[in-house]
């Protein structure tokens, strides 16, 4: 920091002063005692942004996976949308392993990662607040969230990978990136609209 930039610092805002860690123990929990009520809601507010981040990334999956029934095993999109839940349920359905046999030889593990991935998106989708406690615990909540967080990162690396997987099976002699990029868009485009 500059000596011009000190001297236009407001008191309040100068810790240059300040003993590091000083506030720290009055926001830890110790273990076994009951956490003050606003460190409860903190937690729980936190589970919701993690549950809003895994439904959006199991959505961009889904996404993605209709997707790859259009391009890749050229299904007409309202045939792939009637097909999405059902295949979304039941992963072992036949237009999923088309969709994965056809996309394994650039990603040999997609299908085992993808259909252990569903079966968490399903609890997700169909389970996840069904479970709660109608008071839930600090323990609870932290394990609840941890679930979400783990998952949210298990989607995105999926869809990455099933994306990386699609592009190397149809960019080049199929398609340019930018046709790739603009067909993907557009089937997605139409699924919303369905």
């Amino acid at each position: 920091m500059s000596k011009e930039e000190a001297e236009d610092m407001r008191p309040e805002y100068d810790f240059s002063q300040a003993t590091h860690g000083e506030h720290t123990a009055g926001l830890a929990v110790a273990a076994g005692k009951e956490p003050p009520s606003w460190y409860l809601s903190a937690a729980q507010f936190d589970r919701q942004a993690w549950l809003g981040e895994a439904l959006r990334q199991a959505q961009e999956l889904e996404s993605l996976l209709f997707a790859g029934l259009v391009l890749v095993l050229k299904k007409e999109p309202a045939a792939a949308g009637r097909n999405l839940p059902s295949i979304l349920e039941q992963p072992g359905q036949a237009g999923l392993r088309e969709l994965l046999e056809a996309l394994a030889e650039d990603s040999p593990t997609l299908q085992s990662h993808l259909i252990e991935a569903l079966g968490e998106r399903n609890w997700l989708v169909h389970r996840s607040l069904q479970s709660e406690e109608p008071e839930p615990t600090l323990d609870a909540l932290t394990a609840f969230t941890s679930r979400l967080q783990k998952l949210s990162r298990r989607l995105s690396s999926l869809k990455d990978e099933m994306l990386r997987s699609m592009e190397a099976r149809l960019i080049g002699d199929v398609m340019s990136p930018a046709e790739f990029q603009e067909k993907k868009s557009a089937a997605i485009r139409a699924w919303l609209a369905a």
